[in-house]
C-alpha cells in the first residue's frame, strides 16, 4: 500500500539523489574606505587639475615690439624699423613696448640690436629728442672696455694733461652712465697712423661742453656700468 502524498528520492546504484540548491551570498556594498580607491580618485583629480592649468597658460603670450634690424640711438622709428612679436614674458611684459602701442615716430634713446624686444625705457616722445645729444670723442684703443657695443652704458673718465702733454691729474669722471650710441668695429681703422677710435655717445646737453672741452685736454677711458645697475655715480668738477 502506497502513501500518497510521500515522495520518494530517486535512487542511483543505491545513493540517494537530491537537487543541490546553491546558498545565496550577501552582496556587499562598495568598499570606500579602500586606500587603493582614494588613491586612485586623488591621481584623478590633480590629473584633471594640472591639465586644466596646462590648458589656461598654454597660449599666454603677450604682443610686443621688437627690432626688424640693428638700430642706432636717436634713431626716429619707422613702420619698417619693427617688427611685431608674441613671447611669453610673465611679469616682465611691462617693460616692453606692448603691441597695441605704435612705437612709430617714437626716438630711441640708446642702440636696439636686431630682434632685441623694444624696451619701454628705451623710447621717448616725439619733441623730446632734447634730453640727449649725441657726441663723438676719440677714445685709445686700450682705454676701451673690452667687447664694448651699442647699447652699453659707460662712466667717462678723463685724465687731464698740462701743456707739454704729460699728465698732471688724477682721472676725473666727467659724465656718469652715458648711453654707446655707436661702437668702433673690431679691428676697424687697422694700420691707421692714430690710435684712438670714434665713439659716439649719448649724453644730457648740460655735459656736453664738459665732455668736449675735457677730451681735447685729456686722455679719455670709459669704464662699462653693469646690466641692471642702479648706482649712478656723480660727475665730478674739472680743473
Amino acid at each position: 500500500m502506497s502513501n500518497l502524498g510521500t515522495t520518494s528520492p530517486t535512487r542511483r546504484g543505491g545513493t540517494a539523489e537530491r537537487s543541490a540548491t546553491p546558498a545565496a551570498s550577501r552582496v556587499r556594498g562598495p568598499r570606500w574606505k579602500d586606500p587603493r580607491l582614494v588613491v586612485g580618485i586623488l591621481l584623478v583629480l590633480v590629473s584633471v587639475a594640472v591639465g586644466a592649468r596646462l590648458f589656461t597658460t598654454a597660449d599666454r603670450t603677450t604682443a610686443v615690439w621688437a627690432a626688424a634690424r640693428d638700430l642706432d640711438a636717436g634713431t626716429v622709428l619707422t613702420a619698417g624699423d619693427v617688427v611685431q612679436k608674441r613671447v611669453r614674458l610673465l611679469d616682465t611684459a611691462s617693460r616692453y613696448v606692448a603691441g597695441d602701442q605704435s612705437p612709430v615716430g617714437y626716438a630711441l634713446t640708446r642702440a636696439v640690436g636686431d630682434g632685441e624686444l623694444l624696451p619701454a625705457a628705451a623710447i621717448q616722445a616725439p619733441g623730446k629728442g632734447g634730453d640727449h645729444r649725441l657726441v663723438t670723442v676719440g677714445v685709445d684703443r686700450d682705454r676701451l672696455p673690452p667687447g664694448l657695443s651699442g647699447g652699453a652704458r659707460v662712466d667717462v673718465y678723463v685724465t687731464r694733461k698740462d701743456s707739454g702733454g704729460e699728465t698732471d691729474s688724477p682721472a676725473v669722471l666727467v659724465v656718469p652712465g652715458a648711453n654707446v650710441a655707436t661702437a668702433p668695429q673690431p679691428g676697424g681703422q687697422l694700420g691707421a697712423a692714430s690710435t684712438q677710435v670714434p665713439v659716439v655717445l649719448s649724453v644730457p646737453p648740460d655735459l656736453v661742453g664738459t665732455l668736449i672741452d675735457s677730451s681735447r685736454h685729456g686722455d679719455v677711458d670709459l669704464v662699462t656700468v653693469p646690466a641692471g645697475s642702479k648706482e649712478t655715480a656723480t660727475p665730478e668738477s674739472t680743473p
